[in-house]
């Protein structure tokens, strides 16, 4: 997954052998991971929004024709000093990685796969704000701070809307029966066709939770290759996932161990009331915690109608109308403003 920053004093060497049982579809879980942070190493100033695939499949193509030398002769700096065999099976592996991203990460399947030449799109969230994003077929998501999702912007167009994710999101899924919507992340595979539902897939948190707030969805654990188990969750239901063991449980979702309140669209009317008294309003209703950070904001004065929205719809809007801004921290919402 192309989602972190990467700091340059990583940037190492990875022995070849792994990258061959790697394209076999034959490496370990540990071996892949490698790879992955290797690959990330190789690129530290690539934009972090949208993959440019065309443009690295060139260099992967003139990586191979040149044997690992620039025009004038030299060796590049960009290339290892593997022998000649190894160094076309990294230029591959870095095409491979390319196509298809956070997929190969979580596939245990050796089998043979096609790579097309089509940009993968990238969606990085590295601010404080909920950010709302629409893709192609109407769908929207909401990454939360430091979530990344990742999609063949061709493929999701022309057959399966297939996207991976990092991190926590809510999705919003317009429904399309012909063509079912998959959310991959390291350890879950999730299928809906049309519902809403939030994903808490951060990497190295010991568990992994999908909370189903609108329509059917069948989430399976990725690591269960050969026996597979699968649970269908309905409105109000959530799975978690034990990272460690790879177990996969339903449970109930409630206020107090899930978003489930706090992604309902819901309706409330401010009529001249203060922030501070609207803000104790919206954590009742969402079931959230909100602090203002400067008091000369509480008694500031809204009349505002809102129909069924979401909580990050609420509060833009009341960004807007009373000039602040707000931010996650932690579990906490923060309004940040210099009053009225």
């Amino acid at each position: 997954m192309y989602c972190k920053a990467v700091d340059k004093m990583t940037f190492h060497r990875i022995n070849p052998d792994i990258l061959k049982r790697y394209l076999d579809g034959q490496a370990t879980p540990e071996e892949a991971e490698m790879v992955e942070k290797w690959y990330s190493d190789l690129n530290p100033d690539r934009d972090q929004h949208v993959f440019d695939q065309p443009r690295h499949l060139l260099r992967v193509r003139e990586a191979i024709r040149s044997n690992g030398t620039g025009a004038n002769g030299k060796k590049s700096r960009s290339v290892f000093s593997f022998p000649a065999f190894s160094r076309v099976v990294a230029a591959a592996m870095v095409l491979l990685v390319c196509a298809l991203g956070g997929y190969l990460y979580t596939s245990q399947s050796s089998d043979p796969v096609t790579v097309a030449a089509e940009p993968l799109t990238t969606l990085v969230n590295n601010g404080k704000q909920i950010q709302r994003q629409q893709l192609p077929d109407g769908s929207t998501i909401w990454l939360q701070p430091g979530a990344c999702l990742t999609y063949d912007a061709h493929l999701f167009k022309a057959s399966g809307r297939d996207v991976t994710l990092e991190g926590d999101a809510f999705f919003d899924v317009a429904r399309d029966e012909s063509r079912p919507f998959t959310v991959i992340t390291k350890d879950l595979k999730i299928q809906v066709l049309g519902t809403s539902f939030h994903v808490k897939a951060a990497t190295g948190e010991p568990r992994q939770e999908v909370t189903v707030i609108s329509g059917k969805v069948k989430v399976s654990s990725a690591r269960q290759a050969g026996n597979v188990k699968e649970v269908a969750l309905l409105p109000a239901q959530k799975a978690v996932l034990e990272v460690a063991t790879g177990e996969l449980v339903p449970d109930v979702a409630t206020p107090e161990n899930s978003p489930l309140k706090t992604w309902q669209p819901a309706s409330l009317e401010f009529s001249d009331i203060r922030l501070v008294d609207a803000a104790r309003r919206l954590e009742e209703k969402f079931s959230v915690s909100i602090r203002l950070d400067n008091h000369k904001m509480d008694n500031c004065l809204m009349t505002a109608a809102f129909e069924d929205l979401q909580l990050t719809e609420i509060l833009e809007t009341i960004s807007l109308m009373l000039d602040l801004t707000y931010e996650l921290d932690g579990d906490t919402i923060l309004l940040r403003g210099s009053g009225c």
